[in-house]
């Protein structure tokens, strides 16, 4: 039979945890989320190959099909003990028989039958206490902290404290029936963190705490969970690699921030600071993904400074009115030209036909949708929650999903008419968005939504994955722990930072960044169609692999350069690539296959890669 690498991730519809990982509480960052939801977040930013299914719609030929074993593992997320008997005696059929791996953590396990795929006799009580988890080097994996902390270290505060609470400090009471290994150390231990244990073709694994409660911060554990999905031997795994992969993001050209917000509106990068961040970013191989902003807004105010549109000056101001932002000099009082968005515009398109500019969707404006009431603010110029427009934090009077949408719309639409691309990528001010706001931009024609978390906007459903973080340079602790933790990142920062601290600051960020460990810097457009592509994977038979990746037909690949990413466990050999000898050689990391496809290679959205595997 053919063999599938992918993970059946079974979820149930009709349970709802009463504590810890309530999937209500999904829609809160703050929370650890569900299981169901930290496992989503896993296996999208790992590019990993899964389905999710209902248990309750659930069939076995789904499973076992009449030429293929369909999953390579299948993973729960709710109690055994809502699963009907015959489907969890088939599950251990499929394991036993066909060595489909079965991972579950011990909260879920009551059901003393289904615990001998596991090698457990008994599965009671609760233990308390500090969880050290280490590797067999006696390396730290994940480790309970005593104090409360942020993302600073020790921290103090009402965030803090949750934080602290809500760490892994429970486990169960299990009795094994002796051949139970600890996974990490290699040993037999009953009371190991992670229990493997072999069931007829298969090793079964069973996690002693709850696994979102782990997965909710940034660890080894992460990875680990990667190489239990990859360690099956009866099943070629294969994924699109993103770990070491960072997206640099500027936010804010063009935006009327720059002229109004006191404290931030000294003007404007200059065409010179542009060319100069261009070069230095070819020097380094890197994208630069402009969060750009194509709508600016005057305040009218004639005393302080004057407005020039094309060139022409504009002599009777209208407040509130909303120009081109490619089009508009500013000049506040006695200095000429100082923010010359206009001079702005033309380095950046500069670099967009270069290929070493992206360009995003900041919104319209990059303010409030309630201009009167600004205008009419005595705080307008020192209150930074004016400029959000996703989110009203001064008025909380949000406006109705049709205004965002037509807004959204109208901002992709300007940026075709000023840069001549087509933009499926939205970043919302200062990444505050009401709960609704992915909904909207998903029915406006944005794919991906970059905020705190990353949203992926199928056809049919949106990810959000938190792993995959947009952070600031003051975040760099916590974006870099989501790096080594395997997730690609966003690194974000304002034209501000740049004008202040000019060029050379943009390069010693970069350096920074490769220091940690980050080697490739992709456009958003290229970190968006990977995250979205749909990846199948089938051993034909024991040492043939066959991996399709295709791309959402909505992301304009064809113009893309670069290269595609993909890890194969094993060594791989005789590479096709549609059909056709690949002469790239790929890089082999602890039995690991790294191999690069360029872009060019895709043809109709597909892309289709034969190899040799050993060693797997």
């Amino acid at each position: 039979m053919k063999h599938r690498f992918a993970i059946l991730l079974l979820s149930d519809s009709g349970y709802q945890p009463q504590f810890l990982g309530r999937k209500d509480w999904d829609a809160i960052d703050f929370f650890p989320g569900s299981r169901l939801k930290n496992y989503l977040e896993v296996l999208t930013g790992f590019g990993i190959p899964f389905e999710v299914r209902d248990i309750r719609d659930l069939r076995h030929e789904d499973i076992i099909g009449e030429d293929q074993v369909n999953f390579s593992t299948i993973l729960f997320t709710s109690p055994i003990a809502e699963i009907r008997s015959s489907h969890l005696e088939f599950f251990k059929e499929c394991s036993r028989s066909h060595g489909i791996s079965l991972i579950l953590d011990a909260f879920l396990l009551a059901n003393e039958e289904f615990g001998s795929a596991f090698g457990i006799k008994k599965c009671s009580g609760l233990r308390i206490g500090l969880q050290h988890i280490k590797d067999h080097r006696g390396s730290t994996i994940y480790k309970t902290k005593l104090l409360p902390h942020s993302s600073i270290g020790v921290d103090i505060g009402i965030r803090p404290v949750i934080r602290l609470l809500m760490q892994s400090w429970f486990s169960r009471r299990i009795s094994t029936d002796g051949d139970v290994s600890d996974y990490l150390a290699q040993t037999e231990s009953a009371n190991a963190p992670v229990l493997s244990y072999t069931f007829g073709n298969a090793v079964n694994f069973c996690f002693n705490f709850h696994p979102s409660l782990v997965l909710a911060s940034a660890n080894r554990f992460h990875t680990l969970l990667r190489e239990m999905f990859e360690s099956n031997p009866h099943f070629s795994a294969a994924s699109l690699s993103l770990e070491n992969l960072g997206c640099l993001r500027i936010d804010d050209p063009g935006s009327s921030e720059r002229v109004h917000l006191e404290g931030f509106n000294d003007g404007v990068l200059s065409a010179r600071t542009w060319k100069e961040m261009i070069d230095l970013l070819e020097r380094h191989s890197a994208k630069l993904n402009v969060a750009y902003v194509p709508g600016w807004i005057d305040d009218g105010d004639e005393t302080r400074g004057t407005l020039a549109v094309e060139g022409e000056p504009i002599k009777s101001r209208t407040p509130g009115k909303r120009y081109d932002s490619w089009k508009v000099t500013y000049s506040k009082s006695g200095r000429p030209n100082s923010h010359d968005h206009a001079s702005e515009y033309r380095a950046i398109k500069e670099g967009v036909e270069l290929g070493t500019l992206t360009i995003l969707s900041h919104g319209l404006t990059h303010m409030t949708t309630d201009l009167g009431a600004w205008l009419s603010a005595s705080n307008r110029y020192t209150e930074r929650e004016w400029f959000r427009e996703f989110k009203e934090r001064v008025t909380r009077k949000q406006p109705p999903p049709e205004r965002i949408s037509e807004k959204i719309r109208e901002s992709l639409a300007a940026i075709n008419e000023a840069f001549g691309v087509e933009t499926k990528i939205l970043v919302p001010s200062a990444h505050e968005h009401t709960e609704e706001t992915p909904g909207i931009a998903k029915n406006s024609g944005i794919r991906l939504f970059s905020s705190r978390a990353t949203y992926l906007i199928g056809n049919r459903e949106t990810v959000k994955n938190r792993k995959i973080k947009a952070f600031y340079p003051e975040d760099m602790p916590e974006g870099m722990a989501y790096s080594k933790a395997g997730y690609p990142i966003v690194f974000v920062f304002h034209d501000f930072d740049t004008y202040k601290h000019g060029a050379g600051w943009l390069e010693s960020q970069i350096e920074s960044l490769k220091g940690h460990g980050i080697k490739s810097f992709p456009s958003m457009d290229t970190f968006a169609a990977l995250l979205m592509a749909k990846i199948e994977v089938v051993s034909e038979d024991k040492n043939t692999i066959r991996v399709t990746v295709e791309f959402d037909d909505l992301i304009d690949t064809d113009r893309f350069s670069g290269d595609i990413p993909l890890r194969i466990h094993g060594q791989i050999s005789d590479t096709m690539v549609n059909g056709k000898p690949f002469a790239g050689e790929p890089t082999v990391v602890d039995g690991v296959s790294l191999i690069s496809i360029p872009f060019s290679y895709i043809k109709n959205s597909m892309l289709t890669i034969t190899a040799q595997v050993s060693g797997k």
